[in-house]
C-alpha cells in the first residue's frame, strides 16, 4: 500500500474549488492507494477555512487544509511539498479544474507501468457558451499531448503526479526566483530530469479546465503567451551560462517567429481561429526576447 496526497493550492476561487471537490469526490481509487488531500489556501486572510470544512465532510477521504500567508506561486508548491512529509506520492491539480472519474487511476497506471519519477495527464478546455469554442480550437489554449506511456521532459502542475522519494533524495523545490511570475512548475520538473527522473505521458488522465467569458478576448490571449516567453527566457537564463541561454532562446525565439509567419496563410482557411494559432506563435517569440533582456511579468505578484 503506497500513500499518495492531492494537493490543491487555491486563492479566491470558492465556487471552482467547490466544483473540482465535487469530481474529487466520484473518483476511482486504486485499490492499493492510500488516498488523502490537501488545500493550501494563499489568500490573506484567509478566505476558504469554512468552505473546507463543508468540502472535507462530504470526502470519502481524509482532507486536510493550511494556510500559507507568503505570497507567489512557489511558496504555495513548496508548502504542499513540506505538508506531505514522508507520503510516497503527490498529485497537483489546479482549483479551476475538475477531474475525469478515471484521472487518479490512469496516473497511478501509468507510474506503476513505467516507474517514471512524474506523470503528466493532459488538460481539457471548455467554454461556457458553445459561440466560443474557436477560441479553444485557435493557438491560445493548445497544449501538447503525447501517446500514452511517451516520455516527456517537463511537466505542469496543473494534472500531474509526483515520485515525493525521488524529490525528497535530491532535495528538490520550486524555484524563489520564479514566484510571482509562473514557469515554477516548468522549472521544476526541468530540474527533476536533470536529477536523473523520468517523466511519461498518461494519456487518459484527463482533467478540464472550463475557460471564463473574462479570458476571451485578444488582450488575454496573446498576454498569455508573451508571459509564456517571458517566462521560458527566464527558466533558461537561471539554469546555464548567460552566453549558452541567450543563444538558446534566440533560435528558440526565431523558431517561434518564423512558425508564425509561415503560418498567417492559413488565416484565408481558418479565419480568427487562424489567426489565433499564428499570433499566439509570435507573442510567445516577443516573450522570449523580452526575457532576455531582463523583462518580467509579474502576473501573480500581490502584497503579502
Amino acid at each position: 500500500m503506497k500513500t499518495l496526497v492531492i494537493s490543491v493550492c487555491t486563492f479566491k476561487r470558492p465556487q471552482e474549488l467547490r466544483a473540482l471537490f465535487d469530481t474529487l469526490q466520484k473518483l476511482d481509487i486504486p485499490p492499493d492507494v492510500q488516498l488523502s488531500a490537501r488545500i493550501i489556501e494563499t489568500d490573506t486572510p484567509p478566505s476558504a477555512r469554512g468552505l473546507f470544512e463543508v468540502l472535507a465532510g462530504a470526502m470519502p477521504f481524509p482532507v486536510s487544509y493550511v494556510h500559507e500567508p507568503e505570497p507567489g506561486l512557489s511558496c504555495a508548491r513548496n508548502r504542499a511539498l513540506n505538508e506531505a512529509g514522508g507520503q510516497d506520492y503527490l498529485a497537483f491539480v489546479d482549483d479551476d479544474e475538475t477531474v475525469s472519474k478515471q484521472w487518479l487511476s490512469e496516473l497511478w497506471r501509468v507510474q506503476k507501468k513505467t516507474s517514471a519519477q512524474f506523470v503528466q495527464g493532459p488538460v481539457v478546455h471548455r467554454v461556457e457558451d458553445p459561440v466560443d469554442q474557436w477560441w479553444i480550437e485557435g493557438g491560445f489554449f493548445t497544449q501538447k499531448t503525447y501517446q500514452d506511456g511517451a516520455p516527456i521532459r517537463e511537466s505542469w502542475t496543473n494534472n500531474v503526479l509526483i515520485d515525493l522519494n525521488f524529490v525528497r533524495q535530491h532535495g528538490l523545490e520550486f524555484d524563489h526566483a520564479v514566484r510571482f511570475i509562473g514557469g515554477e512548475d516548468t522549472l521544476f520538473f526541468q530540474d527533476m530530469v536533470r536529477a536523473g527522473a523520468r517523466g511519461v505521458y498518461a494519456a487518459k488522465a484527463f482533467v478540464h479546465e472550463l475557460q471564463p467569458k473574462s479570458r476571451l478576448s485578444w488582450k488575454w490571449g496573446l498576454a498569455r503567451h508573451y508571459r509564456y516567453g517571458v517566462t521560458r527566457a527566464l527558466c533558461v537564463l537561471l539554469r546555464r551560462s548567460k552566453a549558452s541561454a541567450v543563444t538558446h532562446g534566440l533560435v528558440r525565439s526565431a523558431a517561434m517567429m518564423g512558425v508564425g509567419i509561415a503560418t498567417l496563410p492559413l488565416v484565408l482557411v481558418r479565419g480568427r481561429t487562424g489567426l489565433a494559432g499564428s499570433l499566439s506563435f509570435m507573442a510567445r517569440s516577443l516573450g522570449v526576447i523580452a526575457g532576455l533582456l531582463g523583462r518580467r511579468y509579474n502576473e501573480y505578484a500581490r502584497k503579502a
